[in-house]
This record gives C-alpha cells, sequence and structure tokens, in this order.
C-alpha cells in the first residue's frame, strides 16, 4: 500500500537574501552599484539625510523553482520550499523533509557563501488539514534574589582578586560559556540541530576550560590531583571534577565530531557542571581572599 502523501512548508531566512523585505534592512539588487547609506548626526545619533532606499524584487523576477530533494518534489517561490512526501506519518514526512532540507540549504551556503536557515511552518495531510509542528522552544526566565545580589555588589566594592590572572582567564571561559548556552537557548527552535549542538557543545567546553585553569587538566597536568585540595576543596569533591572530566569526553564535546543526537544529554549536564565550577572558582577566589588578608 502506498504511504499518504504530505506536503511540508520551511520558510528560509534572511528574506533579504531574496529580495523581499525585513525590518530594519536596506535592501537593493547585488548589481546596483554603489550604494550610499544614511546621513547620521554623530552627537545625537539622529538620522538627518535617506540614503537609497530599498528595491525589493520585481514580481516577475522572483525565484520561482521546482525542486528535487533526495528523492522528494517540491518547489521554492522567493524563501519558501514546498516538499511533497509520501510517509506513514505526519511526523515521519516532516522528519524525511527536515533533512532533505538541511541538506539542500548547505548546499547553498556552500554556493553563495553565505549562512542561511529555516523555520518549519506546517504539514498538509492528505485530506487538506494542517498541523502546524511546534519546534522546540523554552521559556526565557530569570529568577533573581537581591539579598545575595546585595552581598555580592557589597562585597566586591573594594575587591581586587580578579586582578589575578588565573582567575580572571577562568572567570573569561566561564562567561563565554554562559553566553553560548543563553545562545543555543535562544537559537534552538529556529536553526538545524547540528547549531545548537555545536553551541551547546562549545558552551561546556568553556565550562570545563574554566575548571582546568583552576585545577589542572588531568590529562596534562601532574599536579592536578593536589591542585583543588590547595583551594579549600576535599576529596569527595574530586568526584565531582571527575565526572566533569568523563563528560566532556563521552560526549564528545572537545572533538570535530559531535555526536548530535545526544546534545540532550550535554544540556542536561550543563547545570551540574556549572555548579561544579562555580564551585571551583568561589573556592579559588576565597584562598586569593585569603592570602591577601
Amino acid at each position: 500500500m502506498t504511504p499518504p502523501l504530505y506536503t511540508v512548508a520551511f520558510e528560509v531566512f534572511p528574506p533579504t537574501l531574496f529580495g523581499l523585505p525585513l525590518e530594519g534592512w536596506t535592501v537593493i539588487p547585488a548589481e546596483g552599484g554603489e550604494f550610499e547609506s544614511a546621513t547620521i548626526h554623530w552627537e545625537s545619533g539622529t538620522v538627518v539625510g535617506r540614503g537609497h532606499l530599498s528595491q525589493y524584487r520585481r514580481f516577475e523576477d522572483r525565484l520561482n523553482e521546482d525542486l528535487a530533494l533526495g528523492g522528494l518534489t517540491g518547489r521554492m517561490v522567493d524563501n519558501v520550499i514546498l516538499l511533497e512526501c509520501q510517509a506513514e506519518s505526519q511526523e515521519a514526512a516532516l522528519s524525511t523533509a527536515t533533512a532533505a532540507v538541511e541538506r539542500f540549504l548547505m548546499h547553498i551556503e556552500l554556493s553563495i557563501g553565505l549562512t542561511v536557515t529555516y523555520q518549519r511552518q506546517f504539514v498538509e495531510r492528505p485530506d487538506g488539514t494542517v498541523w502546524h509542528p511546534k519546534d522546540m522552544t523554552f521559556v526565557l526566565a530569570h529568577q533573581y534574589n537581591l539579598e545575595p545580589l546585595r552581598e555580592a555588589v557589597s562585597g566586591g566594592s573594594d575587591s581586587d582578586v580578579f586582578a589575578d590572572a588565573s582567575l580572571a582567564r577562568a572567570m573569561q571561559y566561564f562567561e563565554h560559556g554562559e553566553y553560548l548556552n543563553m545562545l543555543q537557548t535562544e537559537i534552538w527552535s529556529i536553526m538545524p540541530k547540528h547549531h545548537g549542538a555545536q553551541l551547546m557543545s562549545s558552551a561546556f567546553l568553556n565550562l570545563y576550560k574554566a575548571a582546568t585553569v583552576i585545577i589542572g587538566d588531568k590529562s596534562k597536568d601532574r599536579d592536578h590531583q593536589s591542585r583543588y585540595r590547595s583551594i579549600g576543596l576535599d576529596k569527595t569533591f574530586y568526584g565531582e571534577i571527575e565526572w566533569l572530566h568523563s563528560v566532556r569526553d563521552d560526549f564528545d564535546v572537545a572533538h570535530h565530531e559531535i555526536d548530535t543526537s545526544r546534545v540532550g544529554e550535554v544540556r542536561k549536564a550543563y547545570g551540574r557542571a556549572k555548579q561544579i565550577v562555580l564551585t571551583i572558582l568561589r573556592s579559588y577566589r576565597e584562598t586569593l581572599e585569603s592570602n591577601s588578608g
């Protein structure tokens, strides 16, 4: 029995690449010659003169091409891709079409030298009804507790421990790891999964680097088993350090071949890893403060 036929729709970004509008951007054809931007009053930042205005694509120039991607057929009109897929379920159709689109966009990126991404819009079922797939999204929220914050502000007002080169470097790694983690959270629902996997792995790796700046790396530093004790951490904590190292190795976060199917495990491990690294950094800070006192 032939599987039912589904139609899967994708929107490709940025729309400016197709001569389409995007808020805040001036869009002009590449063959338009020199481009003159708006005149801005330097001191106030006010636009006092318009430069070239957007010249969007003409209707007759729009991209309108048949597609044949990995056994699927369809069409691309402007920045919208429609693929027909025979599958046993709407989920299977979405998965097959998504894989085909990701490969297709890699080809586009390599050909034009620009990065593009996509968002899955809908799946039309054989009976004409529509399913809007919900990509993984995250609630962006932040809890606050003013008292610890107040203490931190007060306690750091006359502290110079961050002049210590090791602590400063470790904090740079920690901050970058947190930035990458925040970034992958924000883009996870609209980017191909390998982007999220790369960001998550890089975030974890930067946490690991933050820790090893202070306590050393067991694969390179002979004194790594004593350095953690020198900042007041006991033997029971060494198990946490071992766990951190095992995650780094087991999930291949430091290797060129990242297993995207396991990125969820890395994400779950991130919170524990962050607390381990914070414990190390805070212990080192206390050691510096004690030595300076």
